[in-house]
């Protein structure tokens, strides 16, 4: 990797990025930052061992940067700098917005970057704690397949290697191999290095491999008024159908959801609803329906087709305000109607004030989460592919592995 020029303001390429789920901020959390930033710099000496001496940083992990530096910043000048992004998955890192936004940043400039490689290239995932079958995908497989050779690693991933030293031969293998593979990819596939980039926000953002709590609502918008009763903006709409606000001075009912999803560190996708199924199939949530809906053109068939969504993870609500001074005369009328489509299936509700919407709904999102961790599809990893390098089997174009590792193999 190259240096910059002594004196040249520029920006200096980094070998790797190390992504993790950050702990919060308490004493008690102190522990898993400790373990994060050993293998840290062990990942640095071994990359340092094969690239040699110089004054380039060759990684970066944000447990590294000193208490009076700018945390945000270095975060942000190293994802714009890194070739390499390593994540370290565990269950804890799939559900992290920090490490949601990190992710979708870096991927937003191998997006710019056209470098002519496969966004996936720079991409690699490490197994940092075992994961369960039923969050399994193609990375996470990748993971559990990089050191698969290694079943101490495959059991435990590599914190508890890390931790306990009856496993250190097993986690300086796996390290040797990283180091070769970070190296590999950072000096065949160079990035364009600037000073900064713009983090992405990950509320929203749909960017890991694994099952997010989704919202869908079907509701009116802006350019489906006027309704019946002169309903209008002022009656909660907007131009999408997430932006519906049922209660009079609330917030929009599917952040609402969000939120709570969010407390309890679960992914979330906010969506207009459509007539799709099989959506919900590797998801579970919530379909947010407002009663108005049966006002507008196709209305009614698109309230019919939640019924074709046959998973106990996913709650089918209606949501209105009986308080509301404008809900009569059509309120009543139209909520009856939808009653009277959705009563085949026995996961409909409705809540009719902002009272018993404010006290049933975490409990739904909750229960929804648990449905789905009991109930929803599980997935064998497929079959092993053979693409990432083996202990004694150098592949073409891959870093030679050491003499002491093939003695090893």
């Amino acid at each position: 990797m190259s240096q910059p020029d002594d004196g040249v303001d520029e920006p200096v390429r980094r070998y790797f990025y190390l992504s993790y789920a950050r702990p919060r901020a308490t004493a008690a959390m102190v522990t898993p930052d400790h373990w994060v930033k050993q293998f840290y710099e062990d990942l640095v000496q071994h990359i340092r061992a094969i690239v040699g001496p110089g004054k380039t940083p060759l990684g970066f992990a944000d447990v590294a940067v000193p208490a009076d530096r700018d945390r945000q910043a270095e975060i942000q000048a190293a994802l714009a700098s890194a070739d390499v992004f390593v994540a370290l998955y565990s269950q804890k890192y799939l559900v992290s917005r920090e490490a949601r936004s990190d992710r979708a940043t870096f991927m937003g400039r191998l997006a710019s970057a056209a470098n002519g490689t496969p966004a996936e290239e720079h991409i690699l995932p490490v197994l940092w704690a075992p994961l369960p079958g039923n969050v399994y995908r193609a990375e996470v497989a990748d993971a559990r397949r990089f050191a698969e050779d290694v079943p101490e690693y495959v059991m435990n991933g590599l914190s508890v290697l890390c931790r306990i030293g009856t496993f250190r031969k097993q986690y300086e293998r796996v390290l040797r191999r990283m180091a070769e593979e970070v190296v590999r990819i950072a000096d065949r596939s160079p990035l364009v290095a600037t000073q900064t980039v713009d983090m992405v926000e990950a509320y929203r953002v749909r960017v890991w491999p694994t099952a997010p709590f989704t919202i869908a609502v079907l509701a009116p918008t802006s350019g489906d008024l006027p309704l019946p009763d002169g309903r209008g903006t002022a009656h909660g709409y907007g131009l999408r159908a997430e932006h519906w606000k049922p209660f009079a001075g609330g917030h929009a009912v599917a952040d609402e959801v969000a939120a709570e999803a969010d407390r309890l560190r679960l992914p979330v996708d906010v969506v207009g609803y459509t007539a799709d199924d099989s959506m919900y199939r590797d998801y579970p949530g919530m379909i947010l329906i407002d009663p108005w809906i049966l006002a507008t053109p196709g209305g009614r068939d698109l309230v019919r087709s939640t019924l074709r969504c046959p998973y106990s993870w996913v709650t089918i609500a209606a949501v209105v305000d009986e308080h509301h001074p404008r809900f009569e005369p059509h309120g009543t009328r139209y909520l009856s109607q939808l009653e009277s489509l959705l009563r085949r299936t026995d996961r409909f509700i409705r809540f009719t004030t902002v009272a018993s919407w404010r006290s049933e709904m975490p409990e739904i999102v909750s229960r929804m989460r648990r449905e789905y961790m009991n109930n929803g599809p599980s997935y064998a990893p497929a079959s092993p592919p053979g693409t990432r390098p083996r202990l004694g089997r150098p592949e073409a174009g891959r870093g030679t592995p050491s003499s002491s590792e093939g003695e090893e193999a």
